[in-house]
C-alpha cells in the first residue's frame, strides 16, 4: 500500500470490491489533494462490481487514471468485462494490457511492469489477481491429497 501511495495523483481514483481490499485503502491510503476519489463497497459487500467500475472510470470522457484492486473473489465475478474491453475497438483494446505471472517471484514482479513500461509507459488501470493451485504431473492436485507445505503456500498467496 505504501508504494501504491507513492502513485496516487491529484484526480485519479481507486476502486476496490468488498473484500480486504476495500478496508486496505480506506485505512491506509490518504488522498494527495481533494480531487482524489475512493470508491468502495464495503457495506454494500459488492464483490465484481471493481472491473466494470474501473473501466467505466477509465472509458468516461477523462484522462484521469484509475487504479483497480481486486481480490480473487471479485475477479472471478468480472473477468470476463476484460474479455469484452479486449475484444471490442469501442473500448480500444490497445489499452488492455493482460499477463500471467508468479507473484512468489519478485523477479516476474519486476518483469511485469518492465514489459508494461515498455508497451505504454504509464498504466492508467491495474488489476491485480493473486491465486494458486498445487499441481501434480497429472494437473491440479485435488484438495483432499494438498500436503501441508502446499496448503500453507496456497494460503499465504491466496489470502
Amino acid at each position: 500500500m505504501a508504494e501504491l501511495q507513492e502513485l496516487l495523483t491529484d484526480d485519479g481514483t481507486v476502486v476496490t470490491d468488498a473484500s480486504y481490499s476495500s478496508m486496505w485503502v480506506l485505512g491506509q491510503l490518504r488522498a494527495p489533494a481533494s480531487g482524489m476519489r475512493f470508491i468502495t463497497p464495503r457495506v454494500l459487500a459488492g464483490l465484481g462490481w471493481e472491473v466494470p467500475l474501473a473501466i467505466g472510470a477509465k472509458v468516461a470522457p477523462t484522462d484521469k487514471p484509475v487504479i483497480a484492486i481486486v481480490g480473487d473473489g471479485g475477479f472471478a465475478h468480472s473477468w470476463a468485462e476484460l474479455e469484452t474491453q479486449a475484444l471490442s475497438r469501442d473500448f480500444g483494446s490497445e489499452r488492455v494490457f493482460a499477463r500471467a505471472m508468479g507473484l512468489a517471484e519478485p523477479a516476474h514482479i519486476e518483469a511485469f511492469f518492465q514489459a508494461l513500461d515498455d508497451c505504454w509507459g504509464k498504466s492508467e488501470i491495474l488489476v491485480c489477481n493473486a491465486g494458486i493451485s498445487p499441481k501434480g504431473p497429472d494437473g491440479p492436485t485435488p484438495f483432499q491429497e494438498i500436503t501441508l507445505d502446499e496448503w500453507n503456500a496456497v494460503l499465504s498467496v491466496n489470502t
